[in-house]
């Protein structure tokens, strides 16, 4: 199970999910957040997301829940 920092936590919950396409990338949305995508990943697995890599692409939808439920 991947767990995050608080610092993460906050940089969720400031993030501006307007910025987001209708497809993201995973290392972009890390890099937003200030971690490591390789790390990222455990996090989307916990969020039943698997058979990401750090180049796959995320859409709208699952993305913005994702940062919701980490902020």
């Amino acid at each position: 199970m991947a767990t995050i920092s608080p610092e993460t936590a906050a940089a969720a919950a400031q993030f501006d999910k307007s910025t987001l396409g209708e497809k993201v990338r995973v290392h972009t949305i890390a890099k937003q957040l200030g971690v490591r995508a390789s790390d990222f990943l455990g996090v989307l697995e916990d969020h039943g997301i698997a058979g990401k890599k750090t180049a796959s692409t995320l859409t709208r939808s699952p993305g913005e829940g994702l940062l919701d439920s980490e902020a």
